[in-house]
């Protein structure tokens, strides 16, 4: 068995090939992950290599998810300037316009059906719970096909309606 040096004095023979543990102070060999004294984890020491490798890794991935970040966007936006999820929020607009008790209108956030007719056209397919003339809640669908027109999505009077289906009703229709 080796026998340990537990002064605090510097070793000057052999201080590159050992190190101090944090712990208790023994010499131990550079390499050692748990010193063989008092048996706690050492620290690994990170070399300038290893972190030049890692800030390699770590930029070429922030490169591929940013490349691919930008061609993967969804192509009828960039046509159209706007998303499936803007569109589906200005036929709800249409939709309460047509509801006997709007203000209790339950749209389906993510079960709805989105198509980009071309042209500028969407269409948007879903329900709504809302309350009707008597007061009970009901479900009713409906079909919705829009033009954006540009500028503010968010804007009621950027958009132009074509049709509006509800609950198997056509309720407006352009032509």
């Amino acid at each position: 068995m080796k026998a340990f040096k537990l002064s605090k004095s510097p070793d000057t023979t052999g201080a590159e090939e050992t190190k101090k543990c944090h712990q208790c102070l023994a010499d131990i060999p550079q390499e050692a992950r748990k010193c063989s004294h008092c048996g706690s984890r050492q620290k690994t020491q990170i070399t300038k290599r290893q972190s030049i490798i890692t800030g390699i890794v770590i930029a070429v991935f922030v490169f591929i998810v940013i490349s691919a970040g930008a061609g993967g966007e969804n192509t009828s936006q960039q046509q159209s300037g706007v998303s499936d999820s803007q569109t589906h929020i200005m036929a709800q607009n249409y939709v309460k316009q047509v509801l006997k008790s709007p203000s209790t209108a339950d749209f389906s956030m993510f079960d709805y059906r989105y198509v980009d007719l071309g042209d500028g056209r969407h269409k948007v397919t879903s329900y709504v719970d809302a309350q009707n003339s008597f007061g009970a809640e009901v479900r009713s669908d409906y079909s919705v096909i829009l033009s954006y027109n540009g500028g503010d999505w968010a804007d009621i009077r950027n958009w132009t309606l074509r049709e509006l289906i509800f609950d198997g009703e056509v309720v407006y229709s352009e032509e």
